[in-house]
């Protein structure tokens, strides 16, 4: 009777899915609900197919903040025979062949993608700190469009790396022909709802203002606040769950972005957010998605269309989805009669497991998927409620488990070192993907006498450098001879591609150096005096202009930055020199060559707790 009852239920699952093709766990934990649960089975008995050693990951937050961890290592999803998976460290999406582990395609945001891409209809869109929401061509990888989150273009050093002033950090999800993602973290910059065309990048709505309340928190303090999203975005029916991180999170409608309800709580939040039915699941407690109602305990690690499967060290409890509230009359502890309201679940099973299963992951037809530090199990539903509770299928891997998918009738797991493995039917010798390495080229190449002459300039070989106009030899010898990390702007979008290859392949991409195209590269909204060293190729420095000049002068940081322009005629002389914070310098003749010495106008020492002895 209960076999039939969960294959009813899978019955049901399939129906719901059926816009899912049998090979795809299209996004973060297979759907926009996050269940974990697919109603495809994967082969009985499972075989290492091959592994493959990932960039290691560069999260956002440091270990000390729980509720922020969504990118210790990669979220990868798999549709139509690949494997997309994002990269923190190198700022890409990576198309792998789900067969073979062999990489088809790379695509390079303008900063680190942390969260897993969706994917539908021959498309992956995914979101980066650059604040974009990228549509790329599932087959090529070709980009077909991108959106701007945020109100405008605007860097900001942010994690040692140059990012959005409004990142996008509310990962998307997908249903129906629709994508929904966030921009910004910081309510009083405002925070940003989208709801997009799929296909074609059109703009259903935006939810720009409800970031902007000004309200009593609850620690006392009056300010702007409302959710900042930080998570998986998540769709309980026509409800759209914002998550918050370490805070509640906020729910719009999914129709039309008007906000149903935002409950700040601070002691309730995570990234991890999952839905089910009318409910949503976060930091272990159930919520009615129309309301915001606390309805009781929740921690489920897989919801199906009907039931949850919660897991308590070794105990699985199985419950019925959907519960109601019961009144009831009891004493308390003074004897006092009054009446008690509790919601109430109906449990179909209980079971217990192997105490060296480990964790449960997901569910893939009647299988139950666990993982364990270098190990991956498997049981079937029905034993479990006959009492077996021993594996029918086990592996080993190396490493802590992070997350696990199934598609394609293989089992992905990927450990906190993103390390990929992949498990399919075929009995084959596994293949061993290692990241790819070469080394620069001419590492001993000398700096020309423009390029030395900054370096001699600046106090010390740490910091950050705007290069403005990609030469790789200039590149090549910053990265050799110098500790700064390299941000680089060039008009040539075939050159921008070329070295980002060039300089991943050597390690380097992500970690000290950051490549962008831009039309007009002197245009560039980068942050302000961030950089030790501007280094501007010579016809951009030729083409400034009393604005253009500005800006990147504006660049340039203060104790001792240096601007080198690799051109030199009288206009752009006298700009220099009509800025009596740059100090033009003796240089060569074929280059103008400036330092911003002492401090800004207008700051002093910060000596006392408000700035100095008056306490001003």
């Amino acid at each position: 009777m209960r076999c039939t009852f969960f294959s009813a239920l899978l019955t049901v699952v399939f129906s719901i899915c059926q816009l899912v093709s049998a090979a795809d766990w299209p996004q973060w934990r297979y759907d926009a609900g996050h269940g974990a649960v697919t109603p495809h089975a994967l082969p009985e008995q499972l075989h290492l197919q091959w592994t493959r050693q990932l960039p290691p990951a560069a999260p956002a937050w440091p270990s000390t903040q729980p509720k922020l961890d969504f990118d210790i290592a990669p979220e990868p999803v798999v549709a139509a025979g690949r494997i997309f998976v994002p990269h923190t460290a190198n700022d890409s999406v990576t198309a792998y062949d789900t067969e073979t582990g062999e990489e088809l395609w790379r695509f390079y945001a303008g900063a680190p993608v942390r969260f897993a891409p969706a994917a539908g209809n021959g498309r992956v869109w995914f979101v980066s700190d650059d604040g974009h929401l990228y549509c790329l061509n599932a087959a090529s990888g070709k980009l077909l469009w991108k959106f701007n989150g945020g109100p405008a273009e605007r860097w900001v050093l942010g994690h040692g790396r140059m990012i959005s002033t409004w990142p996008a950090r509310g990962g998307p999800v997908y249903r129906d022909g629709k994508v929904w993602f966030t921009a910004s973290i910081w309510p009083f910059m405002g925070i940003f709802v989208h709801c997009l065309d799929g296909e074609t990048g059109r703009v259903i709505w935006t939810n720009s203002g409800d970031g902007m309340n000004y309200t009593v928190q609850p620690h006392g303090a009056p300010s702007f606040a409302t959710v900042a999203p930080q998570g998986h975005l998540t769709l309980a029916g026509n409800q759209l769950i914002v998550p918050g991180g370490r805070s509640t999170p906020a729910v719009f409608e999914a129709d039309t972005g008007k906000l149903s309800h935002f409950k700040y709580n601070k002691k309730n939040g995570n990234h991890r957010v999952y839905a089910g039915a009318e409910y949503y699941f976060v930091d272990g407690e159930r919520y009615q998605a129309s309301d915001g109602k606390n309805l009781d305990d929740g921690r489920p690690k897989v919801i199906g269309p009907d039931y949850t499967i919660s897991q308590n060290g070794e105990k699985l409890t199985v419950q019925k989805l959907m519960g109601q509230s019961q009144t009831r009359t009891v004493k308390d502890r003074k004897g006092k009669t009054t009446k008690e309201t509790k919601f109430v679940l109906d449990t179909l099973w209980k079971a217990e497991i192997n105490k060296s299963a480990g964790e449960l992951f997901l569910q893939a037809g009647d299988r139950l998927y666990f993982c364990d530090e270098d190990q991956v199990n498997s049981f079937e539903m029905a034993g479990l409620k006959a009492g077996k509770s021993t594996p029918v299928w086990s592996a080993k891997i190396k490493g802590e488990p992070w997350t696990m998918l199934a598609g394609d009738e293989r089992l992905f797991v990927v450990t906190r070192d993103s390390r990929l493995f992949c498990f399919g039917e075929q009995k084959v010798e596994p293949e061993h993907h290692t990241l790819p390495s070469s080394a620069l080229p001419s590492p001993k190449r000398k700096p020309t006498v423009q390029l030395q002459r900054a370096l001699t300039q600046m106090t010390g070989t740490e910091g950050y450098a705007l290069i403005l106009g990609a030469d790789s030899g200039s590149l090549d010898v910053l990265l050799n001879d110098t500790k700064l990390h390299l941000v680089v702007v060039e008009p040539d979008s075939a050159k921008v591609a070329a070295l980002q290859k060039r300089y991943d392949a050597a390690g380097y991409y992500g970690a000290r150096i950051s490549l962008f195209h831009r039309k007009n590269p002197a245009d560039v909204q980068v942050a302000p005096y961030f950089a030790n060293l501007v280094l501007v190729q010579d016809q951009i420095a030729a083409a400034l202009n009393p604005e253009t000049i500005q800006k990147v002068a504006r660049s340039v940081r203060p104790y001792g930055g240096v601007l080198c322009l690799l051109h030199k005629s009288a206009p752009l002389q006298k700009q220099l020199s009509d800025r009596p914070q740059l100090q033009l310098q003796e240089a060569p003749n074929d280059m103008l060559l400036a330092i911003r010495k002492g401090a800004l106008p207008g700051s002093a020492d910060w000596s006392h707790q408000y700035a100095d002895a008056g306490q001003s």
